[in-house]
């Protein structure tokens, strides 16, 4: 008879398994007593946990991966304190450096680790088997973060290794021969080398992390331009310069093409020396050069007479011929002959000028001093004496802050008063000093308190309306805001010497203080051998002089105002004026 034979499925196979387990446990009737058995078990091992010491490490507890099962919390914590005393080993390049945690500024919270240790609830205690529970607790750490970060600076800047460019190599006559190669260098990685050392356990071995550093120059872009180098400065080049033939060798071209590595020594380039090749043609210019012929223009009492052409002259054009050697050495030229670039020199003008000792003559020379110092040159009022009354002027019209020159109407008003009975001499002012002594201070040492005193104690007002009496209708005598004008101080002077001002005496006493007056670094330092008579004043940027003059030709009155500053202006002017006069 067959058997029945069933699929082999697995469904089959479970379920068959499970009948034959079923009935397998019905002949095990101890069994009846195994729940009371494992609450028991359970209760135990709960009454265990309750009761186990606080202050121990539960059985299968580790502290940095060192078994710490059972140690109490004075072992814990001596644990942590010698382990806190090994130091990192950093390894870099097959050597290692060894960093102890204290010189970082790392130390381990002793009380927080052990605590974390020795932690156990109630309410884990509860737990069944809680007791055997496996834990692998990190060193609690204390860092301080500005010294563990200056450390490991320094650490990393020590330990760090520069890269090196390439160089050039010169040989023994100083041409480049050949490059010295460059190598790459390394820095530490601070921010990785910092979480690595946090993240390790205290005494660990740890892998210093790098980067590479490439060189700036490397021997690949210096080769390249070395190459260049050697292309421009392998053949000598040849130029024409008119009738002479200059050769640069190769040992010039070498020492004109110098290979510049820049400050920050990331590029290098060849520097071509234009200053050395022009000094090289510098030497061949005589062989071309054709000089000028200058351009004569001659001036009389500014009118142009004659004028006489000039021609141009021929040179070496510097700029253009060392332009054309370099685009030869740049483009290599197969055949390096060049010709040199020539230039015109340009024509030069000059300009004579002459002066009559006419009017005419003697303005044209004004207007010429004029112009060459244009800006500072204010006004001029130039009168013969007697003669052939020759005259010239400038802006004579113009008000000027006069300086000490008012110092002269002060004293015709003063010498005025004395010939009409207003003031009887001799006189002591209220400030204690004679009057005669105070004339003397304001016109030969050009004092100003005793000009001051003056037009206090008679007037600046009486002063003033006798100027515009006398003439001078141009002229201010107000104090502290005197102004003349060349027209008026001319006819002063005129008036001065011809004796109209005043009588004899106290002209010829007037004109003698003049002649002695102190500063006399203008007309009179212009006027060599003659006879000077003058009143200067000077303030801030204003210098004028009023004078009269006898010179060996003629006398004259010269006024000359300016915003100079300096009295040289004025000096030129009378010694061009005395010159003309004296042909």
């Amino acid at each position: 008879m067959n058997k029945k034979i069933e699929p082999r499925t697995p469904s089959v196979r479970w379920y068959r398994d499970l009948k034959r387990f079923l009935k397998h446990l019905r002949h095990l009737k101890h069994l009846k007593h195994l729940p009371a058995v494992c609450l028991g078990v359970l209760f135990l091992m709960v009454l265990v946990q309750l009761v186990y010491p606080s202050n121990w490490a539960r059985p299968f507890t580790q502290v940095e991966k060192q078994s710490s099962g059972f140690w109490t919390s004075q072992k814990t914590a001596k644990f942590i304190s010698e382990k806190s005393d090994q130091p990192y080993s950093l390894s870099i390049a097959n050597r290692n450096y060894a960093l102890k945690p204290a010189k970082l500024g790392i130390t381990p919270d002793v009380a927080t680790t052990v605590t974390s240790i020795n932690r156990y609830s109630i309410s884990q205690r509860l737990v069944p088997f809680s007791l055997f529970e496996h834990k692998n607790q990190r060193i609690v750490l204390k860092v301080d973060s500005k010294e563990f970060e200056k450390n490991i600076q320094l650490f990393a800047v020590a330990r760090a290794q520069e890269s090196q460019n390439a160089s050039l190599l010169k040989d023994g006559n100083g041409v480049y021969s050949g490059i010295e190669p460059g190598h790459i260098g390394y820095m530490v990685n601070v921010n990785t080398l910092k979480q690595r050392i946090l993240a390790s356990t205290m005494g660990g071995n740890i892998v210093t992390p790098r980067d590479a550093v490439k060189p700036e120059l490397s021997q690949e872009e210096l080769q390249s331009v070395l190459a260049i180098w050697r292309q421009q400065t392998e053949r000598p080049v040849t130029i024409k310069i008119g009738d002479q033939t200059a050769v640069a060798s190769v040992k010039l071209l070498q020492s004109w093409l110098p290979i510049n590595i820049n400050e920050k020594r990331d590029n290098a380039s060849i520097d071509y020396d234009t200053a050395a090749i022009k000094r090289w043609l510098s030497d061949y210019i005589d062989g071309v050069y054709e000089a000028p012929v200058t351009a004569i223009q001659y001036v009389k009492d500014g009118d142009v007479t004659t004028r006489t052409n000039g021609s141009a002259g021929t040179t070496l054009d510097l700029d253009a011929t060392t332009e054309s050697l370099l685009i030869a050495l740049k483009q290599d030229y197969k055949v390096r002959i060049l010709t040199a670039s020539l230039r015109p020199v340009a024509i030069p003008n000059q300009e004579i000028r002459s002066y009559s000792p006419t009017s005419k003559g003697i303005q044209a020379l004004i207007n010429e001093w004029s112009r060459a110092h244009g800006g500072i040159a204010g006004a001029v009022s130039f009168r013969e004496i007697g003669g052939l009354s020759r005259s010239a002027s400038l802006n004579d019209s113009q008000k000027f802050y006069s300086a000490s020159v008012y110092k002269l109407f002060v004293a015709h008003y003063i010498y005025k008063q004395i010939e009409n009975g207003g003031i009887i001499t001799p006189m002591t002012l209220t400030n204690g000093k004679t009057l005669d002594a105070c004339l003397e201070a304001m016109i030969a040492r050009s004092d100003n308190e005793c000009a001051h005193q003056l037009g206090d104690q008679f007037g600046w007002a009486n002063m003033d309306a006798l100027a515009k009496a006398t003439g001078f209708k141009s002229t201010s005598i107000v104090k502290s805001n005197w102004l003349v004008t060349t027209s008026d101080t001319a006819l002063y002077l005129q008036k001065l010497y011809s004796g109209t001002l005043l009588n004899g005496a106290h002209s010829s006493e007037l004109l003698e203080k003049m002649s002695r007056q102190i500063f006399r670094s203008a007309v009179p330092a212009g006027s060599p051998g003659s006879k000077v008579y003058d009143k200067p004043g000077f303030y801030d940027v204003y210098w004028h002089d009023a004078a009269i003059v006898e010179g060996p030709n003629a006398k004259y009155v010269l006024v000359v105002f300016t915003k100079a500053g300096t009295s040289q202006p004025i000096k030129e002017l009378a010694s061009q004026i005395q010159q003309t006069l004296n042909q």
